[in-house]
């Protein structure tokens, strides 16, 4: 046949050759071509040859900053370059569209280190900050700090709480993902925040750092789904005991590669937007206190986990407006809300379940504490009494669901 469909000749010919009519010619050329790989060594010598000359050409060059024109962009962790979208502002090469949520109540203090660390460590970042004042009481300083900075302050009637209060600011969010942030947060790097982003960006799940206490200790912040064989593993053994796979089954705060964790305590939380919204992202008439371990399991149920990123750390101080107001851990409130998250959530059985493993985990840490001579168990006695209260006073699921609302705000 004079022309036809032709298999290439192994390592013969250019791309776009493989297949096609034939051409006279050809043969003389394909010659010429063994004829010279063979006096240089052959195609892979020749590549070999090339990849060292590139390597010599950069290394002359010097290290190319990140993100500088005609480099690669600065990888942002997790989600990759290819996740990052266009913001207002840019920093070193990439830009990156976020929204910060920032709930304040007398927060000045703390919010003044937290906005400090902003502008040192924001990476890449160009945020849009949106601060909301919740009942403040310190005179609007918090308010004129966050002004000060930038921000968009939205200033709420009295005080609805701290889920009512990030339903408002994240409202105000203009941007694809957004990170919901306690004031008394602080950033320690370049690079936690931004890979947060990029991580939310990329999987759609709540994406929740490492959390340090001011001394530099892990924060226990991440925890088993109550009711979880994670749950019984930390009521009934002694994790430090375990190996390592069980003890972060039940204590996943102690992992050290991202992992999917139960629920986390919501100081740092980076989410698309869009699915914050579709959660809540709290339940506004929550008040206060266990609004992550709600957010966490509504997540859940539509199929996003919360992962843990233990690669990536923020410090968190901690009870900074609740200790004060509360003059101590309100211990019957905390078991009145845990109990009405659980019933709601995760319906009777799992009420049940997660109050029985509850109390073997205060049976368990009190026996603990009386075999360590000077252990203190004042706590755990008050959370235990308060949890025996609260069932009491609300026996099952329906109790707990038909009780005043009223009860699970503070007096």
């Amino acid at each position: 046949m004079a022309g036809g469909l032709r298999l290439p000749a192994a390592g013969g010919g250019p791309p776009g050759d493989a297949i096609g009519p034939e051409r006279p010619g050809r043969a003389p050329r394909d010659a010429a071509r063994r004829r010279a790989a063979r006096r240089t060594g052959g195609p892979a010598r020749a590549r070999r040859r090339a990849r060292a000359d590139r390597g010599r050409r950069r290394a002359a060059r010097g290290p190319r900053r990140p993100g500088a024109r005609g480099g690669r962009p600065a990888d942002l962790g997790g989600g990759g370059p290819r996740h990052a979208r266009r913001a207002r502002g840019r920093r070193g090469g990439v830009a990156v569209s976020v929204t910060l949520v920032v709930v304040l109540h007398d927060s000045a203090a703390p919010l003044e280190r937290l906005l400090a660390s902003l502008e040192a460590h924001a990476g890449p970042l160009a945020p849009q900050l949106v601060c909301v004042d919740s009942g403040s009481r310190d005179g609007g300083a918090g308010v004129a700090l966050a002004r000060a900075h930038g921000a968009e302050v939205l200033v709420l009637d009295g005080n609805p709480g701290f889920g009512t209060a990030n339903v408002a600011g994240l409202a105000r969010a203009r941007h694809p993902v957004t990170v919901l942030l306690n004031p008394d947060v602080e950033l320690l790097d370049d690079r936690a925040l931004p890979a947060l982003v990029a991580h939310a960006a990329g999987h759609d799940a709540l994406h929740v750092p490492r959390l340090l206490t001011p001394a530099g200790t892990v924060e226990d912040s991440a925890h088993p789904r109550p009711g979880s064989p994670g749950h019984a593993l930390l009521a009934l053994a002694h994790p430090p005991l375990l190996p390592r796979r069980l003890r972060e089954a039940a204590q996943p705060w102690r992992a050290d590669r991202p992992r999917t964790v139960g629920w986390a305590i919501a100081a740092c939380v980076a989410a698309r937007t869009t699915t914050l919204r579709e959660l809540g992202p709290f339940d506004p008439a929550a008040f206060l206190f266990f609004e992550d371990l709600d957010l966490c399991l509504h997540a859940a149920a539509t199929g996003r986990p919360t992962v843990l990123h233990p690669d990536l750390a923020l410090r968190h101080a901690g009870r900074h407006s609740t200790g004060p107001a509360f003059g101590g851990e309100p211990v019957a409130l905390l078991a009145r809300r845990r109990r009405h998250v659980v019933a709601t959530r995760l319906g009777a059985r799992g009420l049940r379940r997660d109050d029985r493993l509850q109390a073997a985990t205060f049976a368990t840490r009190l026996l603990a504490a009386r075999l360590r001579p000077g252990a203190d168990a004042t706590l755990v006695r008050a959370r235990r009494d308060a949890l025996r209260a609260a069932r009491r006073a609300a026996p099952d699921a329906r109790a707990v669901l038909a009780a005043d609302p009223a009860q699970n705000r503070p007096s």
